[in-house]
């Protein structure tokens, strides 16, 4: 989370953070940096059922609605726009993107080289080269403010459409540099609790979030150790088809800079253990509010 607030502050003015009931560090990542960082917004959605699209499209006509912002840009934690060449975003959209407008920006999947994570200096920076190629080119949305005000946003932010404007077609000419994988830890966690959660959701749509239930039928059979292969395999094949010939470009740059540490690592660090008490509690919460 830490280096997510501070490389994506460096593209945009302002961030607006929801917490859906994180059980880790990350909330309180988020309030010791928004002590110095004044530009990051803190908000929480407690219902335990998460609808990506309804809860991003609510968050997003909101902030659309108060007027204070030019653009909209939904992202995920592992998602980062940031270029090896600095670029002035606010001015590059102002020339590209009018305000009843939205664009598309490509993604890029970038993929560990190191299981290193958590003892390296810059661990974005020195762990991880990029796909050489996209099997499937995936974009995120941006948008306007007039455009946001009515807009319904896709599941996983990658699209949106508005009553009033044009279907986004228009693709930018920067990236968007994704990590859907950081390290073996991380990965046990997200792959289980993942799966978990998917098996509860109500209304479940076919294939949705397939990737976890895959990935969690790796991590079952590997005894819930993941090595640097089979982790680099997981990032290289994420959103791709499974005949897909992929690699990693090892000539590439990593994301940010050399300076970017991660701050509050003990907080940072995934814990299978405490999530996996957090899941059982909640489904005992959740049996005894039924049989009362």
């Amino acid at each position: 989370m830490s280096l997510f607030l501070k490389i994506n502050l460096r593209s945009v003015d302002k961030i607006f953070l929801i917490d859906h009931c994180s059980q880790d560090g990350t909330l309180e990542i988020a309030k010791e940096i928004k002590k110095i960082c004044p530009q990051i917004e803190l908000f929480f959605y407690e219902n335990k059922e998460f609808n990506q699209s309804v809860v991003i499209t609510t968050a997003v006509r909101n902030l659309a609605s108060q007027n204070i912002v030019d653009y909209i840009i939904p992202l995920d934690a592992d998602e980062f726009i940031c270029e090896n060449d600095p670029i002035d975003l606010r001015e590059l959209l102002s020339l590209s993107v009018a305000d009843g407008e939205a664009a598309l920006i490509p993604w890029e999947t970038y993929c560990p080289i190191s299981l290193s994570y958590f003892n390296s200096e810059a661990p974005l920076y020195n762990c991880f080269k990029r796909r050489a190629n996209e099997p499937i080119q995936f974009y995120k949305v941006i948008m306007g403010n007039e455009y946001a005000k009515d807009a319904v946003v896709s599941e996983g932010n990658h699209s949106a459409i508005s009553e009033k404007f044009r279907h986004p077609n228009k693709i930018l000419n920067i990236k968007l540099k994704h990590v859907p994988v950081r390290s073996s830890q991380q990965i046990v966690k997200k792959a289980l609790m993942g799966s978990y959660g998917l098996a509860l959701k109500p209304g479940r749509k076919s294939g949705e979030g397939y990737h976890w239930d895959e990935i969690a039928s790796i991590v079952r059979g590997n005894e819930y150790m993941i090595s640097l292969e089979q982790l680099s395999d997981i990032a290289l094949h994420y959103a791709a088809p499974k005949e897909a010939k992929v690699e990693i470009d090892h000539n590439s740059l990593g994301i940010g800079m050399k300076e970017d540490k991660i701050i509050f690592s003990s907080l940072a660090k995934p814990s299978l253990t405490r999530d996996y008490d957090t899941l059982v509690l909640d489904l005992i919460a959740r049996l005894k509010s039924k049989t009362n």
